[in-house]
């Protein structure tokens, strides 16, 4: 049977399919993760096995939080599949260097304190 004839009677999809539907709220806080990271990473989130890491490690994240709150509304939730979630996604971020906390960049100029200074110090 050739192809055409098998697939004739099945509808055509008009646009691609999408791995997120950015509607919802997880899909949200999904994209938000990932802007996140993306930021945090720089450069290097270019490349694009980090940045199906970056994904990953969002959508894990997101399902974790949901998983959760799930269960503080006493609903059936496997607790097992949580932590080995949460494993994975500790895993992931520091694959990924996240979970490393970078000291703030110092400022490029005088703060206002060194300004209030120098003025306070000038006038007397």
């Amino acid at each position: 049977m050739p192809m055409t004839a098998r697939s004739a009677g099945s509808p055509r999809r008009k646009r691609p399919l999408q791995r997120v539907d950015g509607r919802t709220r997880p899909a949200k806080e999904t994209k938000r993760l990932i802007a996140q990271y993306s930021q945090q990473l720089g450069a290097a989130a270019v490349n694009p096995l980090v940045c199906a890491d970056i994904a990953r490690l969002a959508e894990l994240e997101t399902i974790i939080a949901d998983r959760r709150a799930a269960s503080l509304r006493h609903e059936l939730v496997d607790l097992a599949a949580i932590v080995r979630m949460q494993n994975i996604a500790t895993r992931l971020r520091r694959a990924l260097n996240l979970d490393v906390v970078l000291p703030p960049p110092a400022p490029a100029g005088p703060t206002l304190m060194d300004i209030l200074r120098s003025e306070h110090g000038a006038a007397k």
